[in-house]
């Protein structure tokens, strides 16, 4: 930001121009306070959501939104805002392009409740935003747009207790550039989860079972989206249960353009005012018939946990792993044939038999061979279920 320093040092020499001193050093920053904060309320109602604040504090580079509020995107209108308190953001600094860059916004820590748990959230910042002025010609202009956001922790808590925990949440985004994909990552550190203080409920009980009174894992995400053509893909999505397995999904969508972004946002904004409409859901439905589907997977790798499933269920039959695996690969045929599709049917049996015998891992994968439209499959699924296997070409493997 621009200093003039000659005034600058012949007001520090003055005492009788101190007053002009204080002047320079706080108009040194040509971005206005309110301006910014105004654009980060309209940028994150455009998202869906609603930021609220009581008034503005600007101290350099740093800008205070005092007391504020917020609803999350998708929120009901009749639901109560989230009270923040003070946001601070960091070294701002007009843009370029006429908008605000901001290096870091700082949020509150927040505790919520929700459907009868005690929600906390600690450490959430997010770094490097964006905010784009109006009417601006970039293709994510009406986009909140950051390049990392992290939560330290959340906490789930029932009773006082903490039944879970969450550390390390963490996102990023590439700069933006004409040309080439946004790449993303979405990563949780750590997740711990504690059975042992959770409500009485059967679940809990077969998990205990199980010897999984704790659970310890971690989520590990990446993928990527091109503007212009509405490529969406989800590369990697691991879900990873230590002593338990991995549970990994991918997707590849096409359609997935800034039109059909902002055709999602006006739904659920009309969603949240009116949660009975028709309108809004015909919108929904509307939109995911304009994406296509280009690929897709679920596989699970397992460490340990099939055999502990057998070995419990068959201890529920009072029989052994051996026999009830064998009971299962027998009725396997029977219950594939409902697919009424023999050649897939016959894939999954043959996949699932192997998979049960020596359990390592078990995929199903999707690999048209075009971008098959979500209206087809919608089509295809009510009047001939059978045939998604082979629109989608659907391929059921185990152990490779």
């Amino acid at each position: 930001m621009p200093v003039i320093s000659t005034l600058k040092s012949t007001a520090r020499n003055l005492v009788a121009a101190s007053a002009l001193s204080l002047l320079m050093a706080g108009s040194a920053f040509a971005f206005e306070g309110n301006a910014v904060a105004e654009r980060l309320k309209e940028l994150y109602g455009a998202q869906g959501g609603q930021l609220n604040y009581q008034n503005v504090e600007t101290s350099g580079s740093t800008v205070v939104l005092k007391g504020t509020s917020v609803r999350a995107p998708g929120t009901q209108a009749q639901e109560k805002s989230i009270e923040l308190g003070d946001i601070t953001l960091n070294n701002v600094s007009d843009a370029s392009d006429g908008g605000y860059d901001i290096g870091r916004a700082d949020v509150p820590d927040m505790t919520f409740p929700f459907e009868g748990t005690s929600i906390a959230i600690k450490g959430m910042a997010m770094e490097n935003l964006h905010l784009a002025p109006k009417g601006s010609s970039d293709p994510l202009a009406s986009i909140l747009y950051y390049q990392k956001a992290e939560i330290n922790q959340i906490t789930v808590s029932q009773a006082d207790n903490t039944i879970a925990t969450l550390q390390d949440v963490v996102a990023t985004i590439s700069p933006f550039k004409q040309g080439s994909p946004i790449d993303y990552t979405w990563n949780v550190g750590k997740i711990a989860i504690d059975l042992s203080k959770a409500p009485p409920s059967k679940g809990k009980e077969t998990l205990a079972a199980l010897g999984y009174e704790t659970i310890n894992g971690h989520i590990d995400s990446r993928g990527s989206w091109s503007v212009p053509d509405g490529r969406f893909k989800l590369d990697q999505f691991d879900l990873v249960m230590d002593q338990g397995g991995t549970l990994g999904m991918t997707f590849d969508l096409g359609g997935y353009t800034l039109d059909f972004l902002k055709g999602l946002q006006q739904a659920q904004a009309m969603l949240a005012d009116n949660p009975d409409s028709d309108a809004a859901g015909l919108a929904m439905l509307g939109l995911m018939q304009q994406l296509t589907v280009n690929g897709a997977s679920i596989r699970f790798d397992d460490a340990s946990l099939t055999n502990k499933l057998l070995d419990y269920f068959a201890n529920q039959q009072g029989s052994d792993r051996a026999t009830l695996t064998n009971q299962v690969k027998a009725v396997l045929p029977l219950f594939a044939g409902q697919l009424r599709n023999a050649a897939f049917a016959a894939q999954v049996s043959q996949a699932v038999s192997t998979y049960l015998d020596n359990p390592k891992s078990l995929e199903i994968r999707a690999t048209p061979p075009a971008p098959v439209p979500v209206a087809v499959l919608m089509a295809t699924g009510s009047s001939q279920p059978e045939k998604l296997p082979d629109v989608l070409n659907v391929t059921v493997t185990a152990n490779k």
